[in-house]
């Protein structure tokens, strides 16, 4: 085999080693839940959304997801830096791992590019905002109950919002497993 083709093989092997660390990464908590932590924070701003009050889309949304595409893109920006690569290296990744067959391949990629995408983030933040909203509706409903001698506890609400998977799954097809 041609000298060439033997580093090519090797660089495939190291970008797809890249690629398997890079899904590890992105599901593991300590990247998700610095973006866990802006949906919270930034949830308010949709409200009217969420409670259907209206259909517009403020001109707040466009600036939160350009902050959020930014925390985004620099906090696996970071990752790869960290790994020792380079941004073309990973997206080099990326793009030869399109045709695999591996479920888990084609899931991140799909969050990855759903990601950067301003409908999935507007579905995550609205999402996010309806489950404040029954968060409250259900904190004020336990209060009004505990008045009238119930303990406002987890038997008096039912359907908090899902366990790890929902926190993980859905939302819209965002980089949330």
């Amino acid at each position: 085999m041609p000298r060439g083709e033997e580093k090519s093989s090797s660089n495939g092997g190291e970008e797809k080693g890249l690629l398997q660390r890079a899904i590890k990464y992105c599901w593991s908590n300590n990247f998700l839940d610095v973006f866990r932590a802006y949906f919270r924070k930034h949830a308010h701003h949709f409200e009217r959304i969420a409670e259907e009050k209206t259909e517009e889309h403020d001109l707040v949304f466009q600036e939160l997801f350009q902050e959020y595409l930014g925390i985004f893109e620099g906090t696996l920006e970071d990752f790869i830096e960290r790994e020792g690569a380079t941004q073309e290296q990973f997206y080099a990744a990326i793009r030869d791992a399109q045709s695999s067959t591996d479920p888990s391949i084609q899931l991140f990629i799909r969050c990855l590019l759903a990601s950067a995408d301003y409908d999935s983030f507007f579905n995550v933040m609205v999402k996010e905002s309806r489950r404040q909203l029954d968060a409250q509706g259900a904190d004020e409903w336990g209060e009004g109950k505990a008045a009238e001698g119930g303990d406002g506890g987890d038997d008096d609400v039912e359907g908090a919002a899902g366990g790890e998977e929902s926190k993980r799954g859905g939302g819209g097809g965002s980089l949330r497993k």
